[in-house]
């Protein structure tokens, strides 16, 4: 059985990974040297959240999957056995290890002209509800008797 911490670890290696990339490309579309077809207001209106309803839309739909998600893990790990809840977790991490591969899918093709502010908000905006995630399994974790081995969420 894979070590959780090793697990959890590489994950969140990855995370910060992808996050310094949604950095890099939000620099990128705002440099001069820039070749898309797109101008800083169109690229404004994606990440400003009270100017655009799409967006508000995308941060308010992610909202909602991470708070039925967060009372999902609660429940489920308050109504399972210590067995039940290893597996459940080891469940999560590959599901999360899943996600984490669509990421870099995105971000492989970020630099072709078909990126635009859309994909990468929507990209920005799963980060930060995958991170959040993330969180709250190793804090339910440390509530269950640090199964993942010593992982402590402060290291996050």
């Amino acid at each position: 059985m894979k070590n959780y911490r090793e697990m959890f670890t590489n994950i969140q290696k990855a995370n910060s990974l992808l996050l310094q990339k949604v950095i890099e490309l939000k620099e990128y579309f705002n440099s001069s040297k820039t070749s898309f077809n797109m101008g800083e207001k169109e690229i404004n209106k994606y990440y400003n959240l009270n100017d655009n309803e799409k967006a508000q839309g995308f941060k308010n739909e992610f909202e909602k999957k991470s708070e039925a998600l967060n009372k999902k893990l609660i429940f489920t790990c308050e109504n399972l056995k210590e067995d039940e809840i290893q597996k459940f977790l080891k469940d999560l991490v590959n599901y999360y290890a899943k996600v984490e591969d669509g990421y870099f899918d995105i971000l492989n093709t970020s630099k072709s002209n078909e990126m635009n502010a859309s994909t990468l908000f929507k990209c920005e905006v799963m980060l930060d509800y995958y991170a959040s995630n993330l969180r709250n399994i190793i804090l339910l974790d440390v509530k269950f008797n640090n199964k993942i081995d010593s992982f402590q969420p402060q290291e996050f």
